[in-house]
C-alpha cells in the first residue's frame, strides 16, 4: 500500500485537485488562504456524495461552516496534485465535526490538517435547523458512528 494511500485510509472522501501556479504566492508556496478553498472543496465533495440537500439552491435546510481550524504542516508547491481527504467524527441535532486532510502526491506526506464545524441551516429563517434524520443516519452508516 502506497503512503499515500495509507494516510487516507481512514477517510472516506477523498478528491484529487492539482494545485495551480496562481495558487502560490511571492514565497513560492501555496497562499494560505488558498488551503481554505482546498478544504472547502473537500468538504463540499463529502456533503454532496452524503446527499445533504440543498448544497446548491440554498432553499431549505443546507450547510454553512460555522468555524474552521487550520494546521499547516509543510509548504506546498506548484507542480503538485494533492488528495483531500475528509470525513465526519462526530454529529449532535445541529452540527457535523469534519476532519480534513491535505495529502502532497509529491512529498508523500499530509501537508495540512483542518477540524470544522458544519451547522445545519435554514436559509429561509436565517437560523440553525436541525440536521435531516435520514442524512444524520447515512453519515453514522458511512462513518461507523452512533447516533
Amino acid at each position: 500500500m502506497s503512503a499515500k494511500k495509507t494516510l487516507l485510509n481512514a477517510y472516506r472522501g477523498i478528491v484529487q485537485l492539482p494545485v495551480q501556479w496562481g495558487d502560490m504566492d511571492i514565497g513560492h508556496h501555496v497562499n494560505n488562504v488558498v488551503y481554505l478553498r482546498y478544504l472547502e472543496t473537500g468538504r463540499v465533495a463529502y456533503l454532496q456524495e452524503v446527499g445533504f440537500p440543498n448544497m446548491s439552491t440554498f432553499e431549505g435546510i443546507g450547510p454553512i461552516l460555522a468555524e474552521i481550524h487550520v494546521k499547516y504542516k509543510l509548504p506546498v508547491t506548484f507542480p503538485d496534485t494533492l488528495s483531500v481527504g475528509t470525513r465526519v467524527t462526530k454529529m449532535d441535532d445541529y452540527n457535523l465535526f469534519m476532519e480534513t486532510v491535505i495529502v502532497s502526491e509529491q512529498w508523500q506526506k499530509i501537508t495540512t490538517t483542518a477540524e470544522a464545524r458544519i451547522v445545519s441551516y435554514d436559509y429561509r429563517t436565517k437560523q440553525k435547523a436541525h440536521t435531516p434524520p435520514d442524512l444524520k443516519k447515512k453519515i453514522a452508516e458511512w462513518e461507523q458512528l452512533t447516533i
